[in-house]
């Protein structure tokens, strides 16, 4: 969310900037007022959630349960649609039985790409958090032969 008003703002600041040099602003003069953004209570509580998992997901910690309820209200909220794509992922994840399935989750989303810079942003959260697992879990099984893995 941080990264959107950034974006937004460096936006904002170069369309401003192309107008007061175009001549279309006089120098001095009020830009036009910017729509005020709401949020609702629901916005904020699925967006403070989003973050708290997000967080933990990232010092390897993943809670089934949560990311289960996560998912669902991610689903309901229109705002928040595009965060799928992480929830769906690290569910999948917290869901694998065996290290097989683990590695081939991993190349899946190696491979997934996406046109939308937010989704493709959090597919590759996913496979990182994937691949750090893939490791840890490589790391306890030293008895795996090396052609395992170049299956």
């Amino acid at each position: 969310m941080e990264k959107q008003l950034l974006i937004l703002l460096s936006l904002i600041w170069i369309t401003s900037a192309n107008a007061v040099s175009n001549g279309k602003i006089a120098a001095g003069e009020e830009f036009p007022s910017l729509p005020k953004f709401s949020a609702t209570k629901q916005d904020k509580t699925v967006a403070n959630n989003f973050l708290r998992l997000y967080k933990l997901s990232r010092k390897g910690i993943l809670n089934k349960k949560l990311i289960s309820n996560l998912r669902s209200s991610l689903k309901t909220n229109k705002t928040f649609s595009d965060y799928t794509v992480w929830a769906d992922g690290v569910y999948e994840l917290v869901n694998l039985k065996s290290f097989k399935d683990l590695k081939e989750t991993c190349v899946k989303y190696s491979k997934v790409t996406y046109g939308s810079y937010i989704k493709q942003s959090l597919s590759d959260q996913v496979k990182g958090i994937c691949f750090k697992r893939y490791l840890k879990e490589l790391e306890e099984k030293k008895d795996f032969s090396l052609s395992f893995h170049k299956r």
